[in-house]
């Protein structure tokens, strides 16, 4: 499978090191968890920081951008490449498409920054994760003294009713 970086970051070929920049802060922003509560934006995470790491090193941009001009003009030649549209997941299948690139080098990079984005994406979520439990143990550290005192409260209430 061949993944379109440009579109991923959702900027025109050929772009410069500042707007790869620019656009990989912006795509990181947009899929961040913090942005997208309820959402499982990991695999977006992955395809984000994948590109980047192609893009942002000039050596690897030069051969993705080579192949990218292949694959284009392959494209352009056969509108009946297929590409991967998964309803569920639109975001992470609809830049991959049926093309095989041809650089070994290149593709053992492009699997080397796959490799390299998940484990750091999968680092980062289990940091979150773990930030979350302590920031709710901390939460229910610091309302634990107002629940003790409303149960309190709530006894004595119904006591006093009782009473009465």
């Amino acid at each position: 499978m061949f993944k379109d970086y440009y579109a991923i970051l959702e900027i025109s070929f050929p772009s410069d090191e500042k707007e790869i920049k620019a656009a990989y802060r912006k795509q990181s922003l947009k899929w961040h968890p913090d942005r997208n509560p309820g959402k499982n934006t990991e695999e977006e995470m992955k395809s984000v920081n994948e590109a980047y790491t192609i893009l942002s090193r000039p050596d690897l941009k030069r051969k993705y951008d080579a192949e990218y001009t292949v694959f284009r003009k392959q494209k352009r030649a056969n509108q009946n490449i297929t590409y991967t549209r998964n309803t569920e997941r639109t975001y992470n299948k609809q830049w991959e498409y049926a093309y095989d690139v041809k650089d070994e080098n290149l593709k053992n990079d492009i699997n080397n920054a796959r490799k390299s984005s998940e484990e750091y994406v999968k680092a980062f979520m289990a940091s979150l994760k773990t930030d979350v439990k302590s920031a709710a143990k901390g939460a229910l550290k610091g309302a634990m003294p107002y629940i003790i005192s409303g149960v309190i409260l709530l006894v004595f209430t119904l006591f006093v009713q009782m009473c009465s």
